[in-house]
């Protein structure tokens, strides 16, 4: 089940990039877009879209035939400022823009916070040594 509330809550409290991670020939935001679009179709299933932005790729996601983008200030979508393509991608797609250390970090944070925040026991995913 898709929790989309809890699931943007956590995603707010979530430090997405590793700070000492070189992002310098990507823009943060096309990081930031595809790694959380990964997290959401990793987790919650769904298909990855993506869209041009500013000349750059922008990824998001669609569960249950509705567009889910955590990336952007829910404020910000209604504006005219975003058009969408729903242009399919994949996984393959959204890994050339981070780093797989930034998305295990991201992975098990949020797997840490989604489970307090819904109130399930603490999973056995562990990160290895």
């Amino acid at each position: 089940m898709f929790y989309r509330k809890i699931t943007q809550k956590a995603l707010r409290q979530i430090s997405l990039i590793d700070p000492s991670v070189d992002t310098a020939e990507v823009k943060i935001s096309v990081v930031q877009s595809s790694l959380i679009s990964r997290l959401i179709y990793d987790i919650f299933g769904g298909d990855i879209l993506k869209t041009r932005f500013e000349n750059e790729w922008h990824f998001y996601n669609r569960i249950n035939g509705e567009r889910i983008d955590f990336s952007i200030p829910e404020s910000e979508l209604t504006t005219a400022a975003y058009s969408f393509d729903d242009t399919p991608s994949s996984l393959d797609e959204t890994h050339n823009y981070y780093v797989e250390e930034d998305y295990s970090n991201l992975f098990f944070k949020f797997i840490r916070l989604f489970e307090d925040m819904v109130g399930l026991k603490r999973s056995r995913f562990r990160i290895a040594s």
